[in-house]
């Protein structure tokens, strides 16, 4: 039965491709038929190692010359499980590539280091890992109208340093970031950099860490609702941050990934239905912990909610509630 399954999953023009063919009526050689034979077991077992969940396949993709190589190898590597993509130049993605689905199998898009990588799409770019799928972008920028990351059923993603611009024609795009029903979201930016997402949401037992600067004029929106958690750490304004139905939401307010010791700002502050809000204070030790209390405007705290401030200078101190 594997053998007929990964017959079937074979090109065909790797099956036609056999050293000897014969014509009907023609007495076939017995050497020319191993020779046959083993040309065949050759490209299963090939077959096997692409397809084999622990076997990484790792390829060069350069846009420079083709804005289409990026099509062309995640068509070619299709039933490949674990595959890594070392991109450079600027890669136009098509119909199939721009709403790319993930389920039971891990993509790695790395960026050129010493170049500007860039993905664009005239109408949108909507990734999704669905079902046990693991997406991993660095140092990448996206470009299209409307950006979407769908994380889903036990799946993970990873964006570094990955920048978002906005079209040509400078309308206004959408981002977006969703984990959902038990899956995990990293999104991490170097030194100096800012993420730009728009909005970040959290749901049914997801957890999501931004562990970045923050873009002051996007004042991104972060939802997390049903035993979700999100982490925060970076400098910049949250327009919103609403913390619901018993998830853990988590500020650090002391040096960021720039090495300064400016705050991370909450224009919107909304704990409810047993969630806890708790936030690292006193950047520089020399200050009460009671100032983070001053970094968002507007703070609503209902049905068992909580919201606790821990000085991180004096970790063995209880953490304070806020009425």
């Amino acid at each position: 039965m594997r053998l007929l399954i990964l017959l079937f999953l074979l090109p065909a023009v790797s099956v036609a491709q056999v050293p000897h063919t014969f014509n009907n009526g023609e007495v076939a050689d017995a050497e020319k038929m191993n020779e046959n034979f083993d040309s065949l077991a050759g490209n299963i077992s090939a077959l096997e190692l692409r397809i084999a969940p622990e076997h990484l396949i790792s390829e060069a993709v350069d846009c420079s010359a083709d804005p289409a190589a990026l099509n062309k190898s995640l068509s070619q590597n299709s039933g490949v499980h674990r595959l890594e993509l070392n991109v450079s130049g600027e890669c136009l993605l098509d119909e199939s590539t721009q709403a790319l689905q993930l389920r039971y199998r891990s993509l790695f898009i790395n960026g050129d280091t010493a170049s500007t990588t860039t993905l664009s799409s005239p109408s949108e770019i909507r990734f999704q890992a669905r079902t046990s799928a693991v997406l991993s972008l660095t140092n990448i920028t996206l470009s299209a109208p409307q950006i979407r990351f769908y994380i889903a059923n036990h799946s993970s993603g990873v964006m570094t340093d990955v920048s978002l611009a906005a079209p040509e024609d400078g309308l206004p795009f959408i981002t977006h970031v969703i984990a959902a029903n038990q899956s995990v979201v990293l999104i991490s930016g170097s030194a100096g950099k800012t993420m730009s997402w728009k909005r970040v949401t959290a749901q049914t037992n997801s957890r999501i860490s931004f562990l970045a600067n923050i873009d002051p004029a996007v004042q991104p929106e972060f939802y997390v609702a049903d035993q979700s958690s999100v982490t925060l750490r970076g400098q910049g304004v949250v327009g919103v941050l609403n913390c619901e139905n018993l998830s853990y939401c988590l500020a650090f307010n002391y040096p960021n990934v720039t090495g300064s010791s400016a705050p991370l700002i909450t224009e919107q502050l909304s704990i409810t239905y047993g969630s806890v809000f708790r936030t690292f204070s006193n950047p520089s030790c020399d200050l009460a912990p009671e100032y983070v209390a001053a970094t968002y405007s507007n703070r609503t705290i209902h049905s068992g909610g909580q919201h606790y401030i821990q000085d991180r200078c004096n970790p063995d101190e209880p953490p304070q509630t806020v009425q």
